[in-house]
């Protein structure tokens, strides 16, 4: 059957208060594209997607079934400082200053609305991070 367009094999889906205003976050704050959202009999989402970059990310607002639920994420940009920037602007806190990493990346960590720790990651080398691979 296959993955629906613009899936990956793995989809991170986010349980937030708030949904629409996390939405704002993803869209505003990540650069990221509304692609569509359900919304239950009081305006609350009940299912959205948004793009970011080449991942989709599902977001709902939570529910005595479903809790809020927290995680950290890893999200790569162009540009370091103009995206973080633009989160601290839509309202994400600061957890660390963009810095240059000695594995090869520029990053900064932002924690968001629902308490999610964003890592915006500007990869500064084509090297890879591991030389090769480790046994288990």
């Amino acid at each position: 059957m296959g993955l629906p367009q613009s899936f990956a094999s793995v989809v991170p889906y986010l349980v937030v208060e708030e949904g629409h205003r996390y939405c704002a976050f993803l869209v505003n704050g990540l650069e990221g594209t509304l692609l569509g959202q359900h919304l239950d009999e009081r305006g609350r989402i009940k299912h959205a997607q948004v793009q970011l970059g080449n991942t989709l990310v599902m977001v709902s607002d939570s529910s005595d079934a479903y809790p809020v639920t927290t995680g950290q994420y890893v999200v790569y940009v162009d540009d370091a400082h103009r995206v973080t920037a633009l989160a601290l602007a839509a309202g994400a806190q600061s957890v660390m200053d963009v810095t240059d990493q000695p594995y090869g990346d520029r990053q900064s960590g932002v924690k968001d609305c629902a308490n999610n720790v964003w890592w915006i990651t500007q990869r500064l080398t084509t090297t890879p991070y591991f030389d090769e691979a480790v046994a288990t």
